[in-house]
């Protein structure tokens, strides 16, 4: 429904507003996760289904209508997960960024999760140092590519390009500008994708002085 928004809490909850209204107070509550929920996404082919991940190291399934999950995929303790997006025309599968202090076995990668399985499917690596982490993910519109933004800033191309049904290293790095990818979309055609860099303007050791724009779109 384009009435309303959905939105993910660091007090474990999620909660559905309807914007038509211009209520102060959300239509539907979701409580399941236990610790901050960093991220979630409607599915595109099923609008009452929506997925959820969180620094409790859960991906939770949901179908708005029970207002209660469909079920849980826990991986390791230590993986904070920071973002979600299902695969374009998809109820079932998902991908996510893990981030975290490299506790996580998981730490450093892009998980593909499936609701069918209840499982991660695959991984593609992001960044092997613990002391970097994945930030962000997104599809293409045909659902062969997936894009990954990292905070790796001693590799300024830290915006990675999986084929999903190839190999676990990226098949192309972009560069967003001189410090770390902290976002990253898709157009809704498909075509094209934008890299937020946390660069903000800012004029550092990695500018040489000078100012530059934090959002690269590529096609």
């Amino acid at each position: 429904d384009k009435r309303e928004i959905l939105s993910s809490s660091g007090d474990g909850t999620l909660a559905c507003w309807d914007v038509s209204r211009g209520a102060k107070a959300p239509v539907g509550v979701f409580r399941e996760h236990t610790a901050d929920v960093s991220a979630c996404d409607v599915s595109s082919s099923a609008r009452d289904v929506f997925a959820s991940c969180s620094t409790d190291g859960t991906v939770k399934f949901w179908d708005k209508r029970s207002g209660s999950t469909t079920g849980t995929v826990r991986l390791s303790e230590g993986d904070d997960l920071s973002q979600i997006g299902f695969v374009p025309g998809s109820s079932t599968t998902v991908a996510c960024s893990v981030a975290g202090e490299g506790r996580g076995e998981n730490h450093g990668q892009f998980l593909v999760i499936d609701a069918r399985a209840m499982a991660k499917l695959t991984s593609f690596r992001g960044t092997a140092s613990k002391r970097f982490e994945c930030t962000s993910v997104a599809w293409s519109g045909s659902g062969r590519l997936l894009f990954g933004g990292t905070t790796d800033d001693d590799d300024l191309k830290n915006l990675h390009v999986f084929d999903i049904n190839g190999r676990k290293d990226a098949t192309q790095r972009l560069k967003t500008g001189y410090l770390r990818t902290n976002d990253v979309a898709v157009s809704k055609d498909g075509c094209g994708v934008a890299g937020a860099n946390w660069m903000n303007g800012m004029s550092n050791r990695y500018s040489e002085g000078k100012a530059h724009q934090n959002i690269s779109i590529f096609s």
